[in-house]
């Protein structure tokens, strides 16, 4: 691979700035598969291995550190089914790599890696088949996990390299975890101490009490539990909202069967993940989001001091470690932001050397990035809304301003990190307006329940609170704001026109909801208890709903509707209906409304299908609001070329019309460009 051309030439703190493009950026560099998505430290630093991909294929390259010197030691061809799951160094000559192959079985196989005179592999089909978990410290054995054929059930095994290329291994190689285990906790000795057992109705988790199995929890309806490490005999640390609104790192007792201390806690938001030194009760670090941004809190340890030195030299970037040596003296680092895609990085805090490996994506180091605003705006009942603001890129004077409700709406948010979406429509011109209205996930139980059963209400007028102070505190231009949404997003982008019809001038709903009552009895599917209870959990209870099914229905105010819509639909979605589009598009057209376009994928369930779906979708999305806005961004060149490049695959029987408005309009837009 080109790129990796003196990738370890180190550079202590600081380097070079890349020089970079201010400009539209195309879409086939944005959404494409990253020239390295991971990388991990052989055990004494004597060699990195490195995930990516290269020319269609999936691939683990060898690279030996403090010499420009690497090579593909595995590659696998890109498609539908085939994707690298692990890979896993047993020492500094030998490395694992577990993937899966146009069989769709998971297959392992090994990698002798030899350095002298050259970079050079000796490799190894293996026969056994399993999920590779980790590596027993001071050994060549792995931890290996085993599906049982025709279930869902699995074995856990301690193989050797011998063990691995035999089709069958002894019983005694099997470590025991009971029955019907769904997940399991290892102790540092490989031993599995803990596990979860899982059924239709709720989750229960056991310990190891002298080859037996003690249940201690058992978990019903929708809130957290995951337990983190066993601390004594009777202790076990988890993260929980139970008992409590934020989720919480706290002891819990086995014998009495009852939460204790409150081990760590965030006043404003859920934790995310604890980590404790090895076997031990000393709390390493938890995380959260803050912001919207990924943080990681480490206490005492030499995560502190990495912390520190990558916090100094990398100011406002998020930074996540990756691999570390057995040292623990190197560290891969992954450093990016919302404006930065990211970039690799090996470390050793203690000599204070940063040296650079390679970037996530090659192609995109020499575009601009715009970076994005983080605030909080308080609602009519006076909680605090965060918002996320990214302007354009290149901004020279009022701007038009995107609007993009999530989806869920309950339990899903939006983050403050980098996105290829976001920053395809800001090289563009567009400033992106997101938000984590009620109902969101992160900031505790109240506020998310605070969503149920608000459609079309708290949420709607959330988004309206968020929009305006937006309006207000930018260079917006007022004249062209378009609202936009997938999911339950493409719902509250039709229904904020419906209660704010001044304030857009389009309208994209992908895959969305515009009849809350077809979605408890749209199909089969859906008139199960199950289905509609699960419903209800997010839109409220029919029966509480059935006087206000059109109050809050889009469907029933098509009337209200005059600007431009889109609608994208997924063939074989059987999350919002197909029914839920055709039903508006028939009463956009009745009440008089001739600016709606409607493309149906036909091979898309709940989004688009693939990448080349998703590239498609982006470009039809964009050049709709650009018409719709009246918009235009300098390079017309790019834009004629993507505009063409949509036509073909809308003609290449991806779509069930080919012959429909959105086609019209490409080749309309492709005359006057």
């Amino acid at each position: 691979m080109s790129n990796v051309k003196s990738l370890l030439t180190s550079l202590v703190v600081m380097f070079a700035s890349v020089y970079a493009y201010a400009g539209a950026i195309p879409v086939v560099d944005l959404i494409t598969d990253p020239d390295y998505s991971s990388f991990k430290l052989s055990p004494k630093s004597k060699l990195l291995a490195g995930q990516g991909f290269y020319e269609n294929f999936h691939t683990i390259e060898i690279i030996q550190v403090g010499k420009e010197i690497s090579n593909i030691a595995f590659k696998l061809h890109n498609n539908s089914n085939s994707k690298i799951e692990n890979y896993l160094w047993l020492d500094d000559d030998t490395l694992l790599v577990d993937y899966v192959g146009q069989t769709g079985q998971e297959l392992v196989l090994i990698i002798d890696v030899v350095t002298e005179p050259e970079l050079n592999f000796h490799k190894r089909d293996l026969l056994f088949k399993g999920e590779i978990l980790s590596v027993v410290k001071g050994s060549e054995e792995v931890i290996v996990k085993h599906l049982r054929y025709g279930s869902e059930d699995f074995d856990l095994y301690k193989l050797s390299l011998e063990d691995l290329a035999s089709r069958s291994v002894p019983e005694e190689k099997k470590i025991n975890h009971g029955e019907k285990a769904r997940h399991f906790w290892l102790d540092s000795n490989n031993n599995v101490v803990m596990k979860a057992t899982v059924n239709d109705e709720n989750r229960s988790y056991y310990v190891s009490e002298d080859q037996d199995w003690i249940k201690f929890f058992e978990l019903t309806g929708s809130d957290r539990f995951y337990p983190i490490q066993r601390l004594s005999d009777s202790k076990v640390a988890v993260l929980t909202n139970i008992e409590r609104d934020k989720v919480e790192l706290v002891e819990y007792d086995l014998l009495l069967q009852t939460f204790g201390e409150t081990l760590f806690a965030h006043d404003r938001y859920d934790l995310e993940y604890a980590s404790f030194w090895g076997d031990s009760d000393q709390l390493a670090f938890v995380t959260y989001y803050s912001q919207g941004r990924p943080v990681t809190r480490y206490f005492e340890s030499y995560d502190s001091r990495l912390a520190k030195l990558l916090s100094k030299h990398f100011k406002g970037k998020t930074f996540h470690v990756l691999s570390e040596d057995e040292s623990k003296k190197n560290f891969v680092v992954k450093v990016f932001n919302s404006d930065d895609p990211g970039y690799f990085y090996l470390v050793n805090p203690k000599r204070r050397v940063i040296s650079r490996l390679a970037p996530s994506y090659s192609k995109l180091q020499a575009y601009d990035f715009s970076s994005t605003v983080g605030f909080s705006v308080t609602n009519s009942e006076g909680e605090d809304i965060e918002a996320f603001f990214t302007p354009p890129v290149d901004q020279k004077g009022a701007f038009p301003l995107l609007v993009v409700p999530h989806g869920g709406p309950i339990g899903v948010r939006e983050f403050d990190t980098y996105d290829p979406d976001l920053q395809f429509y800001a090289s563009r011109g567009y400033g992106v307006l997101r938000m984590n209205f009620s109902g969101s996930t992160g900031y505790g139980k109240d506020f998310m329940t605070s969503g149920v059963g608000q459609f079309g209400k708290k949420i709607e007028e959330d988004i309206n609170t968020v929009v305006d102070y937006t309006l207000n505190k930018f260079q917006v231009d007022k004249s062209k704001v378009c609202i936009m949404g997938t999911s339950y997003g493409g719902y509250s982008a039709l229904m904020s026109v419906v209660k704010y019809p001044q304030k857009y001038r389009c309208i994209v709903s992908a895959y969305g909801v515009s009849d809350i009552k077809l979605l408890f009895n749209q199909s089969n599917i859906h008139n199960s208890d199950e289905a509609n209870e699960k419903i209800a959990n997010i839109a409220g209870k029919e029966e509480e709903l059935a006087d206000h099914f059109h109050e809050i229905s889009p469907v029933y105010h098509a009337d209200k509707i005059s600007v431009p819509v889109l609608f994208i639909v997924g063939n074989l979605d059987y999350v919002a209906d197909l029914e839920h589009s055709y039903r508006m598009v028939y009463l956009l057209n009745r009440s008089g409304n001739s600016k709606v376009e409607y493309i149906n994928y036909l091979r898309a369930k709940h989004g688009p299908e693939n990448m080349a779906s998703r590239i498609n979708q982006l470009i039809i999305t964009e050049s709709f609001i650009r018409d719709a806005l009246k918009h235009s961004f300098t390079n017309s060149e790019l834009a004629k070329a993507e505009l063409k490049q949509a036509l073909l695959y809308l003609n290449a029987r991806n779509v069930k019309e080919r012959k429909n408005a959105s086609t019209k309009r490409l080749k309309k837009m492709i005359g006057s460009q």
